[in-house]
This record gives C-alpha cells, sequence and structure tokens, in this order.
C-alpha cells in the first residue's frame, strides 16, 4: 500500500499534467483563432481594394506557409470580372510557365 507521501505526490504530478495538457488546449485553440482571423483580414482588405477600386495591388506575406494558407483561402475568389482583363491574366500566366524549364513547370 503506498504511503501518504506517495499519494500526495502522484496527486500532484497528476494535478500538473492535467494543468500543462489545459495550458496546450487553451493555445491551440488560440493558434486555431488567431488562423481564422487572419483568413477573415485577408478576405476583408481584398474585399476593400477591390470595393474601392485600389487594383492591381500586392499583399506581402513573410512566410511561405502563411502565402500558401491566403492562396488557399482565396483559391475561389474571382475579382477579373471582365473577359478581356482574363484574357490578359491568362495569356501572362501561360507566358510566364513557357519561360520556366520543364523542370520547373512540374513543380
Amino acid at each position: 500500500m503506498p504511503s501518504k507521501l506517495q499519494t500526495k505526490k502522484k496527486k500532484i504530478k497528476w494535478k500538473k499534467m492535467m494543468s500543462t495538457n489545459k495550458e496546450k488546449i487553451k493555445k491551440k485553440k488560440s493558434f486555431q483563432a488567431q488562423i481564422k482571423q487572419q483568413e477573415e483580414d485577408m478576405r476583408l482588405i481584398l474585399q476593400h481594394v477591390h470595393a474601392n477600386d485600389l487594383q492591381p495591388c500586392i499583399v506581402f506575406a513573410f512566410s511561405k506557409s502563411r502565402c500558401e494558407k491566403n492562396a488557399q483561402t482565396l483559391k475561389n475568389v474571382d475579382y477579373n470580372t471582365d473577359p478581356a482583363e482574363k484574357n490578359l491574366v491568362r495569356n501572362i500566366y501561360q507566358a510566364a510557365l513557357r519561360a520556366l524549364s520543364s523542370e520547373d513547370r512540374e513543380l
């Protein structure tokens, strides 16, 4: 049978572990909330730019993962409503692809 001291130590260890887990869960929720807020901020910035006819514009993201997340968030957004403008963008994109080496095109 464990002594009172051993039992008390186990309880303290258990409380510390539970406290640490709660903090981790809280941080994870906070991080997820930050990501959602960043996505919403990006949408609002682009809506403002479009509504006030401030195109073209450049929005910087200083991390590769943030840049990729922004692209995923906006993949279904289409601000090019003019068919001639869409065609121009398509031509520029295709010309840029043709300028790449075949290896780079596969990325």
